[in-house]
């Protein structure tokens, strides 16, 4: 299948798990599935959002080192400015946020960069996309 075809097709399962009612880690790890068969990634953070307030409500990640500085990923999120939030990527036009994009370049310029990803060991390549559900709820998925 060629690479047009994996993206669509990736897309298109993503967006239907959008009204799929099945419990968070099912979804997260089907998500990640499609977006690792189009993008090839090393690691991945995957997170469910309260759609009744701007908070985490679980999370999944296979990095150990960004799993454990989890409280700190979400202070950042929640109360400091920064790139790639969740609330502008999915009110966006494109709710896909490239780091190095977004920072032109300079990855410090961004805190949960310097305090979280890089300690972290997670590489310059670090994408978030986040999207709304039919219920209203907000997921997102960081990728390296």
């Amino acid at each position: 299948m060629n690479d047009t075809l994996k993206l669509a097709s990736a897309r298109e399962s993503i967006s239907r798990l959008s009204t799929v009612d099945a419990a968070w880690p099912v979804l997260a790890g089907e998500v990640i599935t499609q977006l690792r068969r189009v993008l090839g990634f090393d690691a991945f953070c995957a997170s469910q959002n309260d759609p009744r307030v701007p908070l985490p409500a679980a999370a999944l990640a296979d990095n150990d080192a960004v799993s454990s500085r989890q409280r700190r990923f979400w202070q950042i999120e929640m109360q400091q400015p920064d790139v790639n939030k969740t609330r502008d990527l999915t009110t966006a036009d494109c709710p896909v946020g490239i780091l190095s994009v977004s920072t032109d370049g300079d990855l410090a310029r961004s805190t949960r960069w310097r305090e979280v990803l890089d300690p972290g060991g997670i590489g310059e390549s670090c994408a978030r996309h986040s999207w709304r559900t039919a219920a209203g709820g907000v997921r997102s998925a960081s990728t390296e």
